[in-house]
């Protein structure tokens, strides 16, 4: 995946993407959700890079909504979820957000 690190001018959708993208890099969804995809999940030292290197490097609009993503049973801001269930919403109880 390539993505510009300059993503202030995105507005909201500059926040979302490092969401959906610190979302995937997670280890459980690495391990369990990718797999359940049909895809492979990354080489471990590919995503410890990835998380510890390139995605500090992501620049958003401070002023855009803070996004989060909800995994598992215990979901903490979304609405109409169920456990067990993947979901995005606007990060009013992130922190940052």
């Amino acid at each position: 995946m390539f993505v510009r690190t300059d993503l202030t001018d995105r507005g909201d959708a500059g926040p979302l993407l490092v969401a959906l993208i610190t979302f995937m890099l997670d280890d459980g969804v690495q391990k369990s959700f990718l797999p359940a995809l049909g895809f492979s999940p990354l080489p471990p030292e590919v995503q410890r890079y990835a998380v510890e290197r390139a995605l500090p490097l992501l620049q958003v609009d401070t002023q855009a909504r803070a996004w989060s993503m909800e995994m598992g049973s215990s979901l903490t801001n979304g609405e109409g979820a169920t456990a067990g269930q993947h979901g995005v919403g606007p990060g009013r109880a992130t922190a940052g957000g």
